[in-house]
Formats: structure tokens, C-alpha cells, sequence
């Protein structure tokens, strides 16, 4: 008996009123011996196990016993303890799959748990009380069963099981009703799962752009003008400008290169500090020290990174470089999309896009056949661009978007005289009718000769041919080049056209979220 005080297997201890009390230093080897040695709980019948299950009334050590049991049992055993919450659970699983399958299928790797793979479901479960805490997905391997419980005391608490077993993240709402008896299914999928995911990836421009050519180039081209350090070998001497043609391939080849010179850096840096070469100074649990690495040591450090990158080996990373990754991450997908029609971009979508670009920063008035030769390109590319997004991304919905039913459009531009705003700053009025094309194909056209026709505030005619606007846009030629204060993110930052397509599918996507509630549930019914 004394050698399991002396093993720290059980330990003496003193109760609050003074009595002497033994227990178990681990809970879980505790448990572990009761369920497995005791009980036996693995050897006895489904009718068994549920018997000795209905005798638990509360927190304990038998409802200790029986959570840790709950990880450890056979399935058979384990729909036994948590009877209608797996139900509900697998029911919750498969709705959210086939939904994504049948109305988003390009979104599917976007989704939550962003796999192209097999998708479960995690959940931290109230064993004792029978309800679900946080849930979420997660990604599975072949074997790994699809619905997957982990029992806890706390939801959402400081345990990281649910992490080391594959979920990114878990969530929680009042109307699950802990996925008990009740839970309306088709109606948290949609407005907890499904809704809110696609208004992030609109928010954020994540949507599937496979089909958008200019959009892809867009993007690689900004987020390398955008990150003119990372990738200054890919700039003209200037520093400010790309050097085309640009190769795809080059462009991840810089960002890994950069990921290397921060890992040699950092060994460099560490050896140099175990070594005593650089003096730390410590301040109880922080430490500091000031790094003046030579040539020489540059000169290891490139030598490192441009023998990694000849090998074709690279090394074992030990730090995670937030800004890379998130670099990382949308470049990679970008450029496996545009590789299949292009190895390199050959020049700029618009020649005179980044000049206007200056000019506008800069508050100078803009001329009218610079704005108009741009606007013609800038909305004939929209037009495609946005077509094309919403039919890959969209399917089954697509013809609920206000200006995709429209299809072909006329967008008759209309610019007004430049004037100084409370700032200072050059405005150039823009008005846009979007109206019902008169030919099979979308136009674009800038006007000077519109006339309102009186007394129907959607008819205007130009040329001598009468249109009639199905919606009309204000706003003004430089508020192109900026987000909408509160609508779109740093995400469009000098991506004017992938703004534009972005924001109209922003202005489109409530109504379309509410056709879409309302097929969802009349399905069900019927």
C-alpha cells in the first residue's frame, strides 16, 4: 500500500473538517479503474450500460467515471450515452454537406473545415445533463468516424481537446437548443452555417474567382504592390512598379525565399545566444538583446537560403510568419487557378490604370478622356467578371441577383464637371443607368447627350433611342478607387475591380439570402 503513496498514485489528504481522506493523484487513473476494473463497464450488455447510466443524477465521481468512459467505448456503447444528441447531430451534418453540395459546390473547400475530403462533425458534450456545448466541423481521414464527441463540465472552456482532435473552431447558439428535442435543423444550418459564412467570404473577396481571369490577375498584381519589400525583385528600379512580364512561379518563389531568410536569420540569431555572442537581458520572464548581424553573417544567411532553394530541401521551420501565411495562403489558390490559362502576366489589365491611380491620390482633377477610355474598359470587365463569379459560385441561385437576372445590360456612364469638395479635393460626379440591352450582349457606353424624359423618372433617352433604367447608381469617378467606408475591407486595397464586382454582389446579397431561407424550408415541407 505504501508504495502507491511513494509512485504518487495515491496520496493522502485532509477533508475541511479534519478528517483523513486517500485518493487518487490522477482523477483520470481513478476513473479509469472504476469503468475498466470495477464496473467492467466494456464487457456488459447496451441495456446494462443504460441502467447503470440512469442512476447518475448529477456531478460526481460517477459521472466522472462514466466521461471518461465516453471516450474510451466501443460506438455501440457510446449511442447508448448520448442517444438523441447524435442523432441530431448526424441529422445537423448532413443537412449542412448536402446543402453546400447542391448550392455552393465551387464553395466547398471554402466552407468550414475547408477540405475537399470527408467532413465531420465535433461537439463538446454535457454527458450527464445530455446536451451539446460548442460544435463545429472538422476535417476526417478515411477512417475517422464523422460524428465526434468530446465530454466536458464547461462550454467552450480552457480545454484544447477539441483543437488536437481537428476543429478549428466551435460555436455555440440559444436556438440549438443544445441539440436536444426541438432544434429546428434546416433553420441553424442556414442562418448559423451557411449565411454567415457566405457574407465573410463576399466581405473578404474568398469567393471561388476560377473563372475570372482578370480578377486573379488583379489580385497577384496588387498584393505584390501592396508588399513592395517582400517582393522588391520582382519591381522596375523604381521600386515602384512591376517588372512584366511577371511569372507565377517567380512570385511564390520570392515569398518562400523571404520565409527562408527568416528562418536563417533566426537560427543564426539563436546560436549566436545560446553561444553568449549576443548578451540577453532578462526581466523576470522577458528577455531582450540587440542584434548587429555583419556582412559575413548576411552572407551566411543568403549562402543558407540559396542552397535550401537549389536542393530543393527545406528545412524544418520552427516559427509561424503570420504575415506570410496570410499571404501565402490566397496566392497560392490564385495562381493555381490563372496557371491553367497563363505561366506569366504579360502587362497591366489597363495601361493607364495606375497613372489614374497617382492622380487621384493625389487629389488632381482627372481628365474626361482619360476617365471615360477607363470607365469603358472598367465596366465592360465588371460585366464579364461579375457574370462569371456569380454563375460559378451561385448556381442554383444566381437568377435572384438583381443585375445577373438583367442580363445583357446596357450601362450608360454619365460624367459630370469636377468640383472641389469640403477637403479640397477633385470630385467627379458619376452617374450609371444599368438598363435593358437592346442586342444579345452586354454594352458599355459613356454619354454626354442624356435626357431625362419627363414625367417617368426611369425613362431617359440618348442618341435618340429611349432606355428604361432598371436602377441607377450615384456617386463619383474617384470614390471608384476607395471602399465604401464600413462595407469592404483593406482585402480590395488598390483593386478597383474586384471592389466593384465584390460590392455589387455586397448590395445584392441580403435579398438573395432571404429567397434562398424561403426555397430552404419550403423543400423541407413539402
Amino acid at each position: 500500500m505504501e508504495e502507491l503513496f511513494e509512485y504518487g498514485i495515491l496520496l493522502r489528504n485532509t477533508s475541511e473538517t479534519g478528517t483523513p481522506a486517500i485518493g487518487f493523484y490522477f482523477q483520470q487513473l481513478r476513473d479509469y479503474i472504476v469503468a475498466f476494473k470495477v464496473f467492467r463497464f466494456n464487457t456488459i450488455s447496451q441495456q446494462r450500460l443504460a441502467d447503470e447510466f440512469d442512476t447518475v443524477t448529477g456531478f460526481g465521481t460517477r459521472a466522472d467515471v462514466f466521461s471518461l468512459y465516453y471516450r474510451l467505448a466501443s460506438m455501440g456503447h457510446k449511442i447508448v450515452l448520448d442517444r438523441e444528441v447524435r442523432e441530431n447531430a448526424v441529422r445537423y451534418l448532413h443537412r449542412y454537406t448536402s446543402l453546400v453540395q447542391q448550392h455552393f459546390p465551387e464553395l466547398r473547400e471554402t466552407f468550414n473545415p475547408q477540405t475537399d475530403g470527408r467532413v465531420g462533425f465535433i461537439g463538446e458534450f454535457f454527458l450527464v445533463n445530455q446536451y451539446l456545448g460548442g460544435y463545429g466541423f472538422r476535417a476526417l481521414g478515411e477512417t475517422e468516424e464523422e460524428i465526434h464527441f468530446i465530454p466536458v463540465q464547461q462550454a467552450i472552456g480552457k480545454s484544447n481537446l477539441s483543437y488536437l482532435d481537428g476543429a478549428n473552431q466551435l460555436h455555440r447558439t440559444s436556438s440549438a437548443r443544445g441539440f436536444r428535442g426541438g432544434i429546428d435543423i434546416t433553420s441553424e444550418v442556414i442562418n448559423h452555417e451557411l449565411l454567415p459564412q457566405l457574407s465573410l467570404f463576399v466581405e473578404e473577396g474568398s469567393l471561388n474567382e476560377s473563372n475570372c481571369p482578370d480578377l486573379l490577375v488583379e489580385f497577384i498584381v496588387e498584393t505584390v504592390l501592396q508588399n513592395k519589400g517582400i517582393f522588391k525583385a520582382l519591381l522596375d528600379a523604381d521600386g515602384q512598379s512591376i517588372s512584366y512580364p511577371l511569372k507565377l512561379d517567380e512570385v511564390l518563389n520570392v515569398l518562400l525565399r523571404e520565409k527562408l531568410h527568416r528562418h536563417y536569420r533566426y537560427e543564426l540569431t539563436s546560436t549566436k545566444r545560446r553561444s553568449g555572442e549576443i548578451e540577453e537581458m532578462w526581466d523576470g520572464g522577458f528577455v531582450s538583446y540587440s542584434l548587429n548581424l555583419t556582412a559575413q553573417d548576411e552572407k551566411q544567411i543568403s549562402d543558407a537560403v540559396d542552397n535550401s532553394l537549389d536542393s530543393g530541401h527545406l528545412p524544418k521551420f520552427h516559427a509561424r510568419y503570420v504575415d506570410l501565411d496570410k499571404l501565402e495562403r490566397p496566392l497560392v489558390k490564385a495562381i493555381s487557378w490563372l496557371r491553367s490559362t497563363k505561366v506569366q502576366i504579360e502587362s497591366p489589365l489597363y495601361d493607364g490604370e495606375s497613372k489614374l491611380k497617382i492622380e487621384v491620390a493625389k487629389a488632381h482633377p482627372i481628365s474626361n478622356d482619360d476617365a471615360k477610355g477607363y470607365l469603358v474598359w472598367l465596366y465592360s470587365a465588371f460585366l464579364e467578371n461579375y457574370k462569371s463569379i456569380v454563375e460559378t459560385n451561385f448556381p442554383t441561385l444566381k437568377q435572384h441577383f438583381r443585375m445577373y437576372s438583367k442580363l445583357p445590360i446596357s450601362v450608360h456612364l454619365v460624367l459630370g464637371s469636377a468640383e472641389r469638395n469640403g477637403f479640397g479635393r477633385s470630385i467627379t460626379p458619376l452617374t450609371q443607368y444599368f438598363s435593358e440591352s437592346p442586342s444579345s450582349i452586354s454594352e458599355v457606353k459613356v454619354i454626354d447627350d442624356l435626357e431625362c424624359n419627363v414625367g417617368d423618372s426611369g425613362s431617359f433617352s440618348t442618341g435618340g433611342v429611349e432606355f428604361q433604367a432598371n436602377f441607377v447608381r450615384c456617386n463619383s469617378f474617384e470614390s471608384l478607387f476607395f471602399s465604401i467606408v464600413g462595407r469592404m475591407n483593406d482585402s480590395f486595397q488598390g483593386m478597383t475591380l474586384r471592389r466593384l464586382v465584390y460590392e455589387t454582389i455586397v448590395d445584392e446579397l441580403n435579398a438573395v439570402k432571404k429567397i434562398f431561407r424561403t426555397q430552404c424550408k419550403n423543400v423541407e415541407n413539402s
